[in-house]
């Protein structure tokens, strides 16, 4: 392991003082940073419509039929509904053991 180590007088510490100064104004003043991280999604994440959703997929590049093999429609348990059946999980766990 190396240590370097140096006297810290005034020029040394006013040298670093405006390096570290320089380099936050470069980052900040770098154009376009945050117009690129905008730009990303530019389909609506919401698709209702079967069309929606041929959008939502072409537009990673996939090649999409546009009339689907197999079409359900489902409903998913409610947050309740489902921690009253991890909560039955659990005792029937404890209570096996």
């Amino acid at each position: 392991m190396f240590i370097y180590s140096f006297k810290a007088n005034k020029k040394v510490l006013l040298g670093a003082a405006l390096v570290v100064l320089a380099l936050i104004v470069l980052f900040f003043a770098v154009p376009g940073r945050a117009k690129q991280t905008n730009s990303v999604l530019k389909v609506p994440l919401k698709a209702e419509s079967n069309e929606e959703r041929i959008a939502f997929i072409e537009n990673f590049g996939y090649d999409v039929r546009s009339e689907p093999v197999e079409m359900k429609q489902g409903m998913l348990a409610s947050v309740e509904e489902q921690c009253e059946a991890l909560a039955e999980a659990m005792a029937k766990a404890i209570n096996n053991n």
